[in-house]
């Protein structure tokens, strides 16, 4: 489909000749829309501490020679972690070195989510999908649960990294579903598509699993209906393992560095995949479905509003009780998250989330392609027996959705923190497109193109067109007007929001909490560059913005869950090179907590399968277990500042 001079394939449905060519616009587009997502970003932080510091810290130490599992604690599998750690060994350890790796990764999402689009949607509806995608992700406040773009305030680069895996991956498989064919190019996308998936983020690992089990069973049905299952289960073979191959050996290598009870300890979140099950529903969790299912009904009785007579005219009564249902879903939208669930942490995305990507949109996406992967499973599964033909646009959609679904499949009924229905940050691209083409299916279904000699005379001329070209484009200039309000929160948050600028030692910075900018000026003070610095606060920043070093295996004391020997290891490291200063929580404990985290009051919930409960809050172990590090800095170290709601500790 080509981009025209309206926008559009005309009210008539009449296309015209391309102006300019589709793929020079978008590049254009994007490009101006990523450099002004970069700009309003460089070099901005929210805090030294919390995930944006830890992920700092970790890609510093690889890039001093330290190698994770083995010599600090590391959550993810690896490539991110690597991949920082070399540019900063390479290019010098510095947030413009991080920026620009972020911005690196970033602009690979949007360009691949962009390409990957264009295989489903229409030319003109893919470039604003990529369009929101960079807007939003570039955007501050808006929840926790974002797919962060251009910015350092990133939850880890481990999702970027992930998240351009997984669409380079699929992209290889829908070329291959809409050409039958796999060409060199479709297996080198395959396979580098699922190495750095699979060396990215868990949750990846489970989408590279439901994309190559969904396109061997709509493969069945398309390319192989005809032919011998033999010829089916060799070709399918040979796709898993190229996607699953390269990752083993790369797996194998690392192990051979770090051993390999380290290395699955760490990619297994040190306790935390064995001690949680979210994808275990919930009551709580089931009714965050239902409210997700009622606002999905809203939004499409508000976007059959342009074809209102023509909607009455056919479905009568059924129409208005579909309005009804929505004025329900809506109401229910509105108390499930304005009064049933936490508020969240800031009171602005709090007032957003209407306009949240993740709650008002992917949310109902999400659950509605729950319903439909049921649907259409039975046929795919049938066409192992050869009893239901698949068309190439439906195992396009089936294997999106299952790739959807099983990367957020842990946020369906809850999270690990708390049982409330959500959607994964590493599922935003994908459901962003499903959501696009929900709509255009939508717009195709309510639209019937009106013939201009029999139109009602009761319209001026003008106001008929108008309302063609309305019915005609629906869903592109909904998207339209999503991406326009999408950069007016960029811009009004970038200025709402105010940064101090700082230079340090990495280089300049400008950091949003004072507090951070206090506690690096107390830290050059009061130490030497050959001195350690321990951060039990959850961060790591002001290590990386000091060229400080930490002296201890673990980068975190919230949350994770690791076993006695970690624990004791973690001891021998601070023990080998004990810290000149340490920085804590003003909170019993020094703030940190064993699987739970003080500061929000929130903790690993355990697993309840196959119980079925209304809200899970039981721990997943008993939040008192001590950390020896903790045990020995209370006993041998003391207070000597205190700053905002931290406090910093020396050798007595």
């Amino acid at each position: 489909m080509k981009i025209y001079g309206n926008w559009g394939n005309g009210i008539n449905g009449q296309r015209a000749k391309p102006i300019v060519s589709p793929t020079l616009i978008g590049l254009m587009v994007l490009g101006i829309i990523g450099t002004l997502s970069s700009y309003l970003n460089w070099l901005q932080m929210d805090t030294f501490f919390m995930d944006d510091g830890r992920w700092l810290l970790e890609s510093w130490r690889v890039a001093i020679g330290e190698i994770p599992y083995r010599d600090f604690s590391l959550q993810y599998p690896p490539l991110a972690n690597l991949l920082l750690g070399y540019a900063f060994r390479f290019l010098g350890s510095t947030f413009v070195t991080a920026q620009i790796v972020v911005d690196a990764l970033s602009i690979a999402v949007v360009l691949l989510t962009w390409l990957l689009a264009r295989k489903v949607l229409p030319e003109s509806v893919a470039l604003a999908v990529a369009s929101i995608l960079a807007l939003q992700g570039a955007t501050p406040s808006l929840g926790a649960n974002q797919l962060s773009l251009f910015t350092l305030t990133v939850y880890t680069p481990s999702v970027l990294t992930g998240v351009a895996g997984i669409l380079l991956l699929l992209l290889g498989m829908l070329a291959y579903i809409q050409a039958g064919a796999l060409t060199p190019a479709r297996i080198l996308a395959i396979a580098l598509g699922a190495l750095i998936s699979l060396l990215s983020k868990p949750e990846f690992m489970l989408g590279v699993a439901a994309s190559l089990v969904s396109l061997a069973l709509a493969d069945r049905g398309i390319t192989f209906r005809a032919k011998p299952l033999n010829d089916w289960l060799s070709r399918h073979a040979l796709m898993a393992t190229i996607s699953v191959g390269p990752a083993v050996v790369a797996y194998l290598a690392l192990s051979r560095l770090t051993g390999m009870d380290n290395l699955l300890a760490g990619v297994t979140g040190y306790g935390v995949a064995a001690g949680a099950c979210p994808w275990w529903p919930t009551g709580l969790g089931l009714v965050g479905g239902v409210i997700a299912l009622g606002w999905g009904t809203t939004i499409i009785v508000l976007f059959s509003i342009p074809y209102f007579i023509t909607m009455h005219k056919r479905y009568g009564w059924r129409y208005g009780l579909v309005w009804i249902i929505a004025a329900v879903g809506a109401g229910g939208f509105i108390a499930y998250h304005y009064f049933l669930l936490p508020k969240p942490g800031s009171r602005l995305a709090f007032i957003l989330t209407p306009v949240n990507l993740s709650v008002a949109v992917l949310h109902p996406v999400l659950w509605f392609s729950v319903l439909l992967f049921v649907i259409q499973s039975r046929c795919i599964v049938a066409t192992l027996f050869r009893h239901c033909r698949v068309t190439p646009e439906m195992g396009t959609l089936y294997v999106l959705i299952a790739t959807g679904i099983a990367l957020t499949v842990r946020s369906l009924f809850g999270s690990i923190l708390q049982g409330v229905s959500g959607v994964s940050m590493t599922a935003f691209p994908i459901l962003l497109i499903i959501g696009a083409y929900y709509l255009i299916r939508l717009q195709r279904t309510f639209h019937r193109p009106i013939d201009v000699s029999q139109s009602s005379d009761s319209f001026p001329p003008v106001c008929s067109i108008l309302q063609r070209a309305i019915q005609a484009n629906c869903a592109l200039l909904i998207m339209v007007a999503y991406s326009v309000v999408s950069l007016a929160l960029l811009i009004g948050l970038h200025a709402y929001y105010q940064h101090t600028s700082l230079v340090t030692l990495a280089g300049p910075v400008q950091i949003r909490d004072k507090n951070s900018i206090e506690i690096y000026e107390y830290v050059m003070s009061h130490s030497q560059s050959q001195d350690t610095i321990l951060s039990v606060s959850y961060g790591g920043g002001v290590n990386f913005a000091a060229y400080r070093i930490s002296p201890a295996f673990l980068t975190q004391y919230n949350l994770l869950m690791p076993d006695a020997k970690l624990l004791h290891r973690d001891l021998e490291h601070f023990l080998q090179n004990p810290p000149r200063l340490v920085v804590a929580e003003d909170l019993p404990r020094l703030g940190t907590a064993y699987g739970s985290f003080p500061l929000t009051g929130l903790h690993v919930v355990g697993c309840r399968f196959p119980d079925l409960v209304w809200s899970n809050t039981e721990p997943a172990c008993p939040p008192d277990t001590p950390f020896p590090v903790v045990e020995y800095i209370l006993a041998n170290y003391q207070q000597s500042a205190k700053v905002g709601g931290k406090v910093i500790y020396t050798p007595r």
